[in-house]
């Protein structure tokens, strides 16, 4: 039931599929929010990609290896428990050498004992995981023009565990470049008769790759009670704080000036200063 909006949360959860069935995450294929084929989804926002359907992906998983278990158990002579599957082959943990792939399995599930293995799971948490996460910005202040060019830009997360850390840290890159295009940039200019005369991106100013800073992001891992190998959401969280440290970074340098009005474009700027 979920939507990936471009932050990963299709491919945590084949990692963690794939973690649990011993296959490759490439090898698994995901219907994203049809309801004619998948779960009811609460919904995607709240920062809970990771943390509540990662959950619900392991639950699953579970379940669908526990039917791989009954099924191999009957191709292999052993117990169920004395099973586990890894690299796509279902394997005796007493004689290693004796396993079969995970096609074989199937295909006896559909020949043999006329069934599917297929399962669905739910999981509701009663609450999320608060994400926290600290952002620094070195700025420079041209006092003459108003204008301002961010230098440096530093990120630290605590994200439980990075499940997939160069997603994890494409996301907070992400979140840093909307925050900085808030706090210097974009924003909706209307004129005296109420017409929006920047309803486009060429006129609409939007951060682009060469502005960014120097970046750096950084995670601590301790890993989060509750999640998903220890994982949880960042998403909302990098960046709610990115604009503000801009903001404040500006403020700093120019002793402390209160702003109130956003974006920080040169006129506002050098009206502050005035």
């Amino acid at each position: 039931g979920t939507h990936d909006m471009g932050n990963g949360s299709i491919r945590v959860q084949t990692q963690i599929i794939g973690e649990i069935l011993g296959i490759d995450p490439d090898s698994i294929s995901c219907n994203e929010a049809d309801t004619g084929v998948v779960p009811y989804n609460l919904g995607d926002y709240a920062s809970r990609g990771t943390f509540v359907a990662g959950n619900a992906a392991i639950k699953v998983a579970e379940k669908v290896k526990a039917e791989i278990m009954r099924e191999a158990s009957l191709l292999l002579g052993e117990d169920p428990w004395n099973l586990d599957i890894e690299k796509g082959e279902v394997f005796s943990t007493l004689s290693p050498r004796k396993r079969v792939p995970l096609g074989e399995v199937v295909l006896h599930a559909h020949r043999e004992s006329q069934r599917e293995i297929i399962a669905t799971a739910t999981y509701a948490s009663r609450a999320n995981p608060a994400s926290y996460g600290a952002h620094f910005a070195e700025v420079e202040v041209d006092t003459e023009s108003g204008h301002v060019k961010v230098l440096n830009y530093t990120a630290v997360h605590d994200v439980g565990r990075a499940i997939n850390p160069l997603a994890l840290e494409g996301q907070i890159e992400g979140a840093i470049q909307m925050g900085i295009g808030y706090a210097l940039f974009e924003g909706l200019i209307i004129d005296e008769k109420g017409k929006t005369v920047n309803a486009s991106f060429k006129k609409y100013k939007i951060l682009r790759a060469t502005e960014m800073p120097e970046t750096k992001v950084f995670f601590i891992e301790e890993g989060e009670e509750g999640g998903p190998y220890g994982g949880k959401s960042v998403g909302e969280c990098s960046t709610v704080a990115s604009a503000p440290a801009v903001v404040n970074a500006v403020s700093n340098a120019l002793g402390g000036i209160d702003f109130c009005d956003f974006p920080l474009r040169p006129d506002r700027v050098l009206r502050a200063l005035a």
